[in-house]
């Protein structure tokens, strides 16, 4: 069982990611790029 915070923590990364998804490939920087292969986004 995750607990509040786990949980908020897990929603505000899935946004991020949502986020980095929705720019222009030529904004994103590769600390994004690694972060969306981190959550399995690519």
């Amino acid at each position: 069982m995750m607990s509040d915070e786990e949980i908020y923590w897990e929603e505000q990364e899935y946004k991020r990611a949502q986020e980095i998804m929705q720019k222009n490939i030529m904004d994103v920087t590769k600390e994004e790029l690694e972060f969306l292969k981190k959550m399995n986004m690519i």
